[in-house]
């Protein structure tokens, strides 16, 4: 008899103290710091990928939103392109989304395969086709956020599910409910 009981407070009290419900807990942000050895070299290759002739403007507070339109997170990538849609017209002028892929063909026919807009505004949405971003290391299967200053990339936020819509309020300067 004493073992049946063992046994049955043995099974039972983890499973009611699994159970028990804990406070939510803050989103972890995907947020990362860019080391400073980092920062002009990554800025620089951010600007490579830009490829404007007016690039040079583009030195003070500066966002940047790299959305890989291959190989990535489907969730994340159509929810930064709707994103880039709805808000294009309120994008601060200080910010900049590039929308990569494997050519120019991959990247519209995204847009024709969903039936979205291609979004467009000049110094603001850049397209690379030759999928330089990846090549050169600043992206990897999620949109991804750099935000720079005076030359140098200071922070690199990766977007996931759970953090996109955050991470894209952020960039878009919208107010969280």
């Amino acid at each position: 008899m004493n073992n049946k009981i063992n046994f049955l407070i043995a099974i039972i009290l983890p499973v009611l103290f699994s159970c028990r419900s804990e406070p939510q807990r803050p989103i972890a942000s995907s947020s990362s710091p860019i080391p400073l050895n980092e920062q002009q070299i990554i800025f620089s290759k951010l600007m490579d990928v830009i490829n404007d002739s007016t690039k040079s403007q583009y030195k003070d507070s500066l966002a940047i939103l790299i959305i890989p339109i291959d190989a990535s997170c489907p969730f994340c990538r159509d929810r930064c392109i709707d994103y880039l849609n709805k808000y294009l017209n309120q994008l601060p002028n200080n910010h900049i989304a590039i929308i990569t892929g494997n050519g120019m063909k991959a990247i519209h026919s995204y847009f024709s395969s969903k039936n979205k807009r291609v979004p467009s505004k000049d110094r603001q949405v850049y397209f690379d086709g030759t999928n330089s971003a990846y090549l050169n290391n600043l992206i990897f299967l999620h949109p991804t956020f750099y935000y720079c200053n005076n030359g140098k990339a200071y922070e690199k936020i990766k977007s996931v599910p759970v953090t996109v819509k955050n991470d894209l309020n952020r960039f878009f300067q919208i107010e969280s409910n």
